[in-house]
């Protein structure tokens, strides 16, 4: 545990240090190329509300999929995961332009600066190294997907044994909302740490696809609670970003009857501007990761070779 708690310490210190040490070109392409897709992400979640009909419309829709599928829908757990579905569904749509174009050029731009900076084994960025990781994000939000729809399968399994041994019993019911929360919860933080380091394996191997995604699963296999742990300050600084964003912005913007004035801008140029530089120092921590994880590898490939040409030589002696 305290080893895990060092590996993550060490790679959030070098994380700072990189960006400070080439902050001008990482904060230049937070502002030209993460800031359209960090606001398209803050205002999708501030026009959340007025699209009530939308939303109304694909949480009716997800209702009447669990309840065909024998959830108790009544329960907040369920009504919980409908809207969440809902409102990720909208935010994933509303943002996709963005995502697809001007935020996969950021990542690739920051991508190749690190690895090329410290390590000098990855490729400049180019067309080539966007289309990787294009077809990479495309395949990643298929996979993110498949996950969802594994996890509801085994919950339908799981909800509709439990009807057949103990009937509707409210007690049973709330143990295994419970428990598909953490399982749920549990495998889809998984898959997108999986998914993250995916993107810098596209960049690194300037591949692109499902390939990436597999090789990311086995680096992550190796170190799943640093994996998990790294991915901790990023979540909650964005999160902290979007509830400041909506306290400060939207809010204001509402209580001023729907008008925005100088004062109101320039606050949500800065707070856009912070959710930029936090995606930027999530993908500078994804970078490191991946070095971690591959210097593991070579220190134990480098020790079990060793073992093995000393074994040799022990057998030759004998």
């Amino acid at each position: 545990m305290q080893a895990m708690a060092g590996g993550v310490r060490e790679i959030v210190r070098q994380t700072i240090h990189v960006f400070f040490k080439h902050y001008h070109m990482f904060a230049s392409i937070a502002g030209l190329f993460v800031f359209p897709a960090s606001a398209s992400l803050l205002i999708s979640h501030a026009i959340l509300p007025s699209s009530s009909q939308f939303l109304n419309t694909i949480q009716y829709r997800f209702r009447s999929l669990f309840l065909a599928a024998g959830f108790p829908v009544t329960t907040d757990f369920f009504s919980l995961v409908g809207l969440k579905l809902s409102q990720t569904i909208f935010t994933f749509f509303f943002t996709l332009p963005f995502t697809l174009t001007l935020l996969l050029v950021a990542k690739a731009s920051v991508m190749s600066i690190v690895c090329r900076l410290q390590w000098e084994q990855c490729h400049s960025f180019s067309l080539r190294v966007y289309g990787c990781l294009f077809k990479t994000t495309l395949c990643n939000s298929m996979l993110i997907l498949t996950a969802n729809a594994a996890v509801f399968s085994f919950l339908f399994v799981v909800f509709n044994t439990a009807d057949v041994f103990f009937g509707s019993s409210s007690t049973v019911i709330l143990i295994l909302s419970a428990l598909g929360a953490i399982v749920y919860s549990i495998i889809l933080a998984h898959v997108i740490v999986i998914c993250n380091l995916s993107l810098v394996v596209s960049a690194v191997d300037n591949k692109g696809g499902f390939f990436p995604f597999i090789k990311s699963f086995f680096l992550v296999r190796s170190r799943p609670s640093t994996a998990l742990f790294l991915a901790i300050p990023a979540n909650l600084g964005m999160a902290a970003v979007e509830g400041l964003f909506q306290y400060r912005v939207i809010k204001q913007y509402y209580y001023n009857n729907h008008a925005a004035n100088t004062s109101l801008m320039l606050e949500s140029i800065s707070i856009i501007y912070i959710h930029s530089l936090l995606v930027v120092l999530d993908v500078i921590a994804s970078c490191l990761f991946f070095n971690t994880c591959t210097a593991g590898i070579r220190d134990e490939q480098e020790e079990a070779s060793s073992a093995a040409s000393v074994n040799q030589k022990l057998q030759q002696l004998v």
